[in-house]
């Protein structure tokens, strides 16, 4: 039977299939387990997962389980007071969980809790404005569109004279056509990638006008100006002629938007690659979720942050991402960093741990002490290089 889901949740009771075929079924003797497999949704085989989709008084720990298969339970009743196999016919609710919702339960069934950090509601933004995970992560395995992104977070300012190089106001670059042809190559890929990232909110067009009073530089968005425009330093406001721009006309020039601006700044990168990496690996089902925080109960600051969490195919993954080739400066901190990973898996039981760089490979010592850490329990440690990211 096919079934169709709203916000999670089946409408309604699951019509349980009843047995077929048989001459007949005696309501206390005749048992079976039923098993739901849901389209795109595989669910981490786990010991506290069955109850948390099955939703029935009757349905206990040992009589509801998520498996290979998919959801499965017990049928019928555990308690039969006469009448024929519809009297004790287990009809439960269904609730379908995001990769969210189900790291949050194990987190909590473990006394602990979890949300989304700083850096992956950047990461949510910026995934909603450019359309979806895999779109994103082609736009930053293209090394060209990345170094149209990264150039915003150049701050070195550019010399005199210098046209093709944008300019920077406050520590921040705003790059004009000229800046990004030179990246591109030709000015017409530069003008479509501009529209198209204009059009998806992830340039902003504006101006840069310099005072005529305080002599202060700043950008304009378009909104911001009509034939006027208001100084941010002095908030004198004077009619823009050519003694408020270098050049003959006002020139474009274009700002990165502040989320996924920040978002690069925290090195985004590296756990959205690892993911789509993972993704592109999955062959039925692959969830998510951006970066989280770790809390303990009763307490309200972080004890970890999990730069990937995901579901692969129903096998819940978690792992950290890093820009260079080892998770911490020293040992001491790195022993830390595996320790903390260690014990999160030991609580919400993970079937793999990935651990992605930006580097070209691990070093050897924390390749030796990523495995060492998880020995002894039963998990499958994959390692992931910039090899993998990018291909």
């Amino acid at each position: 039977m096919t079934r169709q889901f709203i916000e999670g949740k089946l409408p309604g009771w699951f019509e349980t299939p009843k047995p077929k075929n048989f001459r007949k079924i005696h309501p206390y003797d005749h048992r079976w387990i039923t098993e739901i497999a849901v389209l795109g949704n595989d669910i981490p085989r786990h010991p506290n997962l069955g109850t948390y989709l099955l939703r029935s008084n009757v349905l206990l720990t040992n009589s509801a389980r998520t498996g290979r298969s998919g959801i499965a339970f017990f049928c019928p009743n555990i308690a039969y007071l006469g009448g024929d196999i519809d009297t004790v016919l287990v009809r439960p609710t269904l609730f379908i969980p995001d990769a969210m919702q189900v790291v949050e339960h194990l987190c909590k069934y473990s006394g602990m809790a979890c949300k989304v950090s700083d850096k992956g509601f950047y990461t949510q933004d910026i995934i909603r404005k450019v359309g979806d995970l895999a779109t994103l992560a082609t736009f930053l395995r293209d090394p060209i569109i990345r170094a149209v992104l990264e150039k915003f977070l150049d701050k070195t300012r550019p010399g005199q004279g210098v046209e093709d190089e944008g300019i920077v106001l406050r520590d921040r670059r705003y790059v004009n056509l000229l800046s990004v042809a030179k990246i591109l190559g030709d000015h017409e890929s530069c003008r479509k990638i501009i529209d198209r990232f204009v059009a998806i909110g992830l340039f902003h067009r504006g101006f840069v006008f310099h005072c005529r009073f305080c002599r202060a530089a700043d950008w304009f968005a378009v909104g911001e100006v009509t034939e006027e425009f208001s100084c941010k330093r002095c908030s004198k406001t004077q009619k823009y002629t050519s003694q408020n721009f270098k050049a003959n006309e006002p020139e474009w020039f274009y700002k990165l938007d502040e989320i996924p601006y920040l978002g690069l700044e925290n090195n985004m990168q590296v756990p959205l690659l690892a993911l789509d990496c993972l993704r592109r690996r999955s062959k039925r089902s692959f969830m998510y979720t951006t970066d989280l925080e770790i809390i303990p109960q009763d307490d309200s600051k972080p004890t970890m942050e999990i730069d990937i969490c995901c579901i692969v195919d129903g096998i819940l993954t978690i792992g950290e991402a890093k820009t260079q080739n080892r998770l911490d400066s020293s040992a001491t901190r790195e022993i830390e960093s595996l320790t903390r990973y260690r014990d999160l898996a030991r609580k919400i039981l993970p079937r793999r741990v990935v651990f992605a760089t930006w580097a070209e490979r691990w070093s050897d010592t924390t390749q030796e002490r990523i495995r060492e850490a998880f020995t002894e329990l039963p998990v499958e440690v994959n390692l992931l290089e910039s090899r993998d990211l990018l291909s």
